[in-house]
């Protein structure tokens, strides 16, 4: 019945079939919900991947049956950093580090997160400052 099933689905040739081709994020804004004519601006954008709930690419969904195996589960914050060399780590996030839709790096990272790659972690305050693209000085009182 599940050959059958992917048969349907996916075509004859078992060789083209593509986890990836169905299973990927499906992220919904909070705000969404409440304004779903906002949504296209609110949701990021989807990414088609790979993995499951039990390996590396940590990509679980929840199977329906009638499911279009849209992730309910991934890995939030990848980070790898050589404490010899600590100036060279990276990391990445599912979408951006951005909360505001519409910003340029409120999904700017999904891509890279997608195909396995890191960004650029600057720990030291020389290379914060030397990446910077604006500063933003809060002053009590």
């Amino acid at each position: 019945e599940a050959w059958g099933s992917a048969s349907e689905r996916y075509g004859d040739d078992s060789s083209r079939w593509r986890w990836d081709a169905d299973h990927g994020t499906g992220s919904k804004h909070p705000l969404s919900w409440e304004f779903p004519e906002q949504a296209a601006l609110l949701d990021p954008p989807r990414a088609m991947v790979g993995g499951d709930g039990d390996c590396l690419q940590c990509a679980g969904y929840a199977w329906s049956g009638a499911s279009d195996f849209v992730i309910t589960g991934l890995s939030v914050y990848r980070q790898a950093v050589d404490y010899t060399a600590p100036e060279r780590g990276t990391y990445i996030v599912p979408a951006g580090v951005s909360g505001l839709p519409g910003t340029p790096h409120y999904s700017d990272q999904l891509e890279h997160w997608r195909v396995h790659e890191r960004v650029p972690a600057w720990m030291t305050e020389a290379d914060v400052k030397a990446n910077a693209a604006h500063t933003l000085e809060l002053k009590p009182g």
